[in-house]
Protein backbone atom coordinates (compact mmCIF):
# COMPACT_ATOMS: atom_id res chain seq x y z
CA UNK A 1 0.00 0.00 0.00
CA UNK A 2 2.52 2.24 0.74
CA UNK A 3 4.68 1.55 -2.55
CA UNK A 4 1.22 2.16 -4.28
CA UNK A 5 0.88 5.52 -2.58
CA UNK A 6 4.58 6.62 -3.23
CA UNK A 7 3.94 5.48 -6.93
CA UNK A 8 1.12 7.69 -7.52
CA UNK A 9 2.71 11.30 -5.16
CA UNK A 10 -0.18 10.36 -1.82
CA UNK A 11 0.95 12.16 1.24
CA UNK A 12 -1.41 9.56 2.99
CA UNK A 13 -3.06 6.62 3.50
CA UNK A 14 -6.44 5.67 4.93
CA UNK A 15 -6.71 2.00 6.30
CA UNK A 16 -9.95 0.28 6.42
CA UNK A 17 -9.42 -3.26 4.68
CA UNK A 18 -6.21 -4.88 4.33
CA UNK A 19 -5.52 -8.04 1.73
CA UNK A 20 -9.19 -8.49 1.76
CA UNK A 21 -9.73 -8.27 5.69
CA UNK A 22 -11.46 -5.21 7.54
CA UNK A 23 -9.69 -6.81 10.40
CA UNK A 24 -6.63 -3.61 10.44
CA UNK A 25 -5.51 -4.68 14.30
CA UNK A 26 -5.56 -8.54 14.11
CA UNK A 27 -3.39 -7.68 10.29
CA UNK A 28 -0.76 -5.15 12.15
CA UNK A 29 -0.12 -7.91 14.77
CA UNK A 30 0.45 -10.51 12.13
CA UNK A 31 2.46 -7.71 10.34
CA UNK A 32 4.20 -6.13 12.84
CA UNK A 33 4.03 -7.49 16.27
CA UNK A 34 4.23 -4.34 18.04
CA UNK A 35 2.87 -0.93 17.66
CA UNK A 36 6.59 0.62 17.21
CA UNK A 37 8.16 -1.65 14.41
CA UNK A 38 4.60 -0.27 12.49
CA UNK A 39 5.43 3.13 13.47
CA UNK A 40 9.13 2.97 12.32
CA UNK A 41 7.89 1.22 8.97
CA UNK A 42 5.72 4.38 8.22
CA UNK A 43 8.39 6.64 9.53
CA UNK A 44 10.16 4.93 6.88
CA UNK A 45 8.09 5.02 3.77
CA UNK A 46 7.58 8.52 3.99
CA UNK A 47 3.58 7.98 4.19
CA UNK A 48 1.76 9.08 6.46
CA UNK A 49 -1.65 7.22 7.81
CA UNK A 50 -4.42 9.80 7.34
CA UNK A 51 -6.98 7.23 9.38
CA UNK A 52 -7.48 3.88 10.85
CA UNK A 53 -11.01 2.84 9.63
CA UNK A 54 -12.78 1.15 12.85
CA UNK A 55 -16.26 -0.48 12.04
CA UNK A 56 -17.94 0.76 15.01
CA UNK A 57 -21.18 2.30 14.58
CA UNK A 58 -21.47 5.21 17.38
CA UNK A 59 -25.27 4.88 17.59
CA UNK A 60 -25.55 1.60 17.36
CA UNK A 61 -22.55 -0.11 18.25
CA UNK A 62 -22.67 -2.49 21.45
CA UNK A 63 -20.04 -3.48 23.99
CA UNK A 64 -18.03 -6.21 21.86
CA UNK A 65 -17.98 -3.65 19.13
CA UNK A 66 -16.42 -0.55 21.26
CA UNK A 67 -13.94 -3.27 22.24
CA UNK A 68 -12.99 -4.11 19.14
CA UNK A 69 -12.43 -0.35 18.33
CA UNK A 70 -9.69 -0.36 21.21
CA UNK A 71 -7.69 -3.05 19.49
CA UNK A 72 -6.63 0.33 17.31
CA UNK A 73 -5.81 2.29 19.93
CA UNK A 74 -2.04 1.33 20.26
CA UNK A 75 -1.43 1.31 16.59
CA UNK A 76 -2.78 4.92 16.70
CA UNK A 77 -0.76 5.85 19.40
CA UNK A 78 2.15 4.87 18.28
CA UNK A 79 1.70 6.69 15.38
CA UNK A 80 1.63 9.75 17.78
CA UNK A 81 -2.43 9.89 17.97
CA UNK A 82 -4.00 9.12 14.66
CA UNK A 83 -7.65 10.00 13.94
CA UNK A 84 -10.26 6.69 14.14
CA UNK A 85 -13.21 6.65 11.98
CA UNK A 86 -16.59 5.41 13.37
CA UNK A 87 -19.15 5.29 11.59
CA UNK A 88 -22.85 7.39 12.98
CA UNK A 89 -25.02 4.53 12.72
CA UNK A 90 -28.90 4.26 12.78
CA UNK A 91 -31.39 5.65 10.09
CA UNK A 92 -32.94 8.49 10.74
CA UNK A 93 -31.51 11.36 13.51
CA UNK A 94 -34.09 11.75 16.00
CA UNK A 95 -34.55 11.43 19.66
CA UNK A 96 -33.31 7.92 20.05
CA UNK A 97 -30.07 8.19 17.52
CA UNK A 98 -29.13 11.62 19.64
CA UNK A 99 -29.81 9.77 23.18
CA UNK A 100 -26.81 6.63 21.65
CA UNK A 101 -24.72 9.42 19.84
CA UNK A 102 -24.32 11.67 23.33
CA UNK A 103 -23.71 8.27 25.23
CA UNK A 104 -21.14 6.84 22.84
CA UNK A 105 -19.11 10.01 22.54
CA UNK A 106 -19.38 10.12 26.67
CA UNK A 107 -18.16 6.57 26.59
CA UNK A 108 -14.58 7.44 24.29
CA UNK A 109 -14.58 11.36 26.06
CA UNK A 110 -14.42 9.37 29.41
CA UNK A 111 -12.01 6.59 28.35
CA UNK A 112 -9.46 9.05 26.09
CA UNK A 113 -9.14 11.60 29.51
CA UNK A 114 -8.18 8.96 31.52
CA UNK A 115 -5.94 7.12 29.46
CA UNK A 116 -4.47 10.06 27.81
CA UNK A 117 -5.01 8.83 24.50
CA UNK A 118 -4.31 12.09 21.66
CA UNK A 119 -5.83 10.40 19.33
CA UNK A 120 -9.46 11.40 17.84
CA UNK A 121 -12.87 10.09 16.83
CA UNK A 122 -13.60 10.97 13.06
CA UNK A 123 -17.87 10.22 12.90
CA UNK A 124 -18.53 9.33 8.84
CA UNK A 125 -21.47 10.79 7.72
CA UNK A 126 -22.30 7.03 6.05
CA UNK A 127 -25.95 6.58 7.70
CA UNK A 128 -27.93 8.89 9.52
CA UNK A 129 -26.24 11.97 9.22
CA UNK A 130 -26.80 12.60 6.08
CA UNK A 131 -27.53 16.18 5.54
CA UNK A 132 -26.46 19.23 7.67
CA UNK A 133 -28.83 19.80 10.16
CA UNK A 134 -28.50 15.98 11.55
CA UNK A 135 -24.70 16.48 11.37
CA UNK A 136 -25.05 20.13 13.74
CA UNK A 137 -27.54 18.84 15.74
CA UNK A 138 -24.75 15.77 16.49
CA UNK A 139 -21.74 17.93 16.79
CA UNK A 140 -23.90 20.61 18.91
CA UNK A 141 -23.39 17.82 21.63
CA UNK A 142 -19.62 16.47 20.72
CA UNK A 143 -16.75 17.26 23.02
CA UNK A 144 -13.41 18.68 20.88
CA UNK A 145 -11.89 14.60 20.21
CA UNK A 146 -14.92 14.17 17.94
CA UNK A 147 -14.93 15.37 14.89
CA UNK A 148 -16.26 14.89 11.55
CA UNK A 149 -15.25 12.85 8.33
CA UNK A 150 -17.42 14.06 5.15
CA UNK A 151 -18.68 12.01 2.85
CA UNK A 152 -19.56 14.11 0.36
CA UNK A 153 -20.94 12.19 -2.03
CA UNK A 154 -23.53 10.98 0.75
CA UNK A 155 -24.48 14.14 1.87
CA UNK A 156 -25.01 15.16 -2.05
CA UNK A 157 -26.89 11.65 -3.03
CA UNK A 158 -28.46 11.30 0.20
CA UNK A 159 -29.31 14.54 1.60
CA UNK A 160 -29.76 16.26 -1.52
CA UNK A 161 -27.82 19.24 -0.39
CA UNK A 162 -25.11 20.70 -2.77
CA UNK A 163 -21.70 20.27 -1.10
CA UNK A 164 -20.81 24.12 -0.36
CA UNK A 165 -23.72 24.67 1.04
CA UNK A 166 -23.15 21.27 3.36
CA UNK A 167 -19.96 22.47 3.44
CA UNK A 168 -20.78 25.87 4.80
CA UNK A 169 -22.59 24.58 7.59
CA UNK A 170 -20.44 21.50 8.72
CA UNK A 171 -16.79 23.10 7.84
CA UNK A 172 -16.02 23.58 11.42
CA UNK A 173 -15.90 20.35 12.69
CA UNK A 174 -14.20 18.54 9.47
CA UNK A 175 -10.71 16.66 9.62
CA UNK A 176 -11.36 14.53 6.29
CA UNK A 177 -13.29 13.90 3.69
CA UNK A 178 -14.37 11.07 1.66
CA UNK A 179 -15.14 12.18 -2.56
CA UNK A 180 -15.90 9.34 -4.85
CA UNK A 181 -18.54 9.70 -8.16
CA UNK A 182 -21.74 7.72 -9.32
CA UNK A 183 -24.57 7.78 -11.90
CA UNK A 184 -28.10 6.84 -11.82
CA UNK A 185 -28.57 3.60 -12.35
CA UNK A 186 -29.02 0.66 -9.87
CA UNK A 187 -25.91 -1.53 -8.87
CA UNK A 188 -26.24 -4.74 -6.63
CA UNK A 189 -26.23 -2.61 -3.62
CA UNK A 190 -27.72 1.20 -4.53
CA UNK A 191 -30.06 3.02 -6.64
CA UNK A 192 -26.54 4.16 -8.19
CA UNK A 193 -23.31 2.79 -9.79
CA UNK A 194 -19.80 3.77 -8.71
CA UNK A 195 -17.88 5.02 -11.62
CA UNK A 196 -14.31 6.60 -11.92
CA UNK A 197 -14.28 9.82 -10.23
CA UNK A 198 -14.80 12.25 -12.75
CA UNK A 199 -17.13 10.37 -14.82
CA UNK A 200 -19.88 10.64 -12.85
CA UNK A 201 -22.64 12.80 -11.73
CA UNK A 202 -21.52 14.27 -8.45
CA UNK A 203 -19.59 17.67 -8.79
CA UNK A 204 -16.49 17.10 -7.77
CA UNK A 205 -15.04 20.13 -9.12
CA UNK A 206 -17.28 22.58 -7.04
CA UNK A 207 -16.77 20.13 -3.88
CA UNK A 208 -12.68 20.84 -4.97
CA UNK A 209 -12.78 24.37 -5.20
CA UNK A 210 -15.23 25.10 -1.98
CA UNK A 211 -12.10 23.24 -0.17
CA UNK A 212 -9.93 24.80 -1.71
CA UNK A 213 -11.22 28.21 -1.05
CA UNK A 214 -12.17 27.99 2.56
CA UNK A 215 -8.01 26.78 3.20
CA UNK A 216 -8.82 23.25 4.35
CA UNK A 217 -5.84 21.62 5.11
CA UNK A 218 -7.33 18.56 5.73
CA UNK A 219 -7.08 15.17 4.17
CA UNK A 220 -9.40 14.31 0.79
CA UNK A 221 -9.09 10.61 0.23
CA UNK A 222 -10.74 8.74 -3.14
CA UNK A 223 -13.40 6.20 -1.39
CA UNK A 224 -12.91 3.28 -4.05
CA UNK A 225 -15.06 0.51 -2.94
CA UNK A 226 -13.48 -2.46 -4.42
CA UNK A 227 -14.12 -4.92 -1.58
CA UNK A 228 -17.89 -4.12 -1.46
CA UNK A 229 -18.15 -3.48 -5.45
CA UNK A 230 -15.93 -6.17 -6.91
CA UNK A 231 -17.67 -5.15 -10.02
CA UNK A 232 -15.38 -1.92 -10.35
CA UNK A 233 -11.58 -1.63 -11.42
CA UNK A 234 -8.45 -1.91 -9.27
CA UNK A 235 -7.71 0.79 -7.15
CA UNK A 236 -4.52 1.32 -9.18
CA UNK A 237 -6.85 1.48 -12.25
CA UNK A 238 -8.65 4.15 -10.52
CA UNK A 239 -5.69 6.28 -9.39
CA UNK A 240 -3.52 6.07 -12.85
CA UNK A 241 -7.19 7.24 -14.71
CA UNK A 242 -7.06 9.92 -11.63
CA UNK A 243 -2.99 11.00 -12.64
CA UNK A 244 -4.34 11.25 -16.26
CA UNK A 245 -7.12 13.61 -15.52
CA UNK A 246 -5.30 15.49 -13.31
CA UNK A 247 -6.63 15.29 -9.96
CA UNK A 248 -3.87 13.59 -8.47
Amino acid sequence: MFATAKRFGLEAVELRAVEGSIDVPGWLRRRFEVPEAFAAHVADAGVRIASLDTSLRMIDGDAAAREKLLEFLPWAEALGGVPLRVFDGGSTWGTESRIAAAGAMAWWEERRTGEGWRSEWIVETHDCLFDADSIAACMAEAPESVRILWDAHHTWKRGGEEPAVTWSRIRKWVRHVHVKDSVSRPSGRHPFSYVFLGDGEFPLQETLSVLERDGYAGSVSLEWERMWHPELPSLETALERGRQDGWI
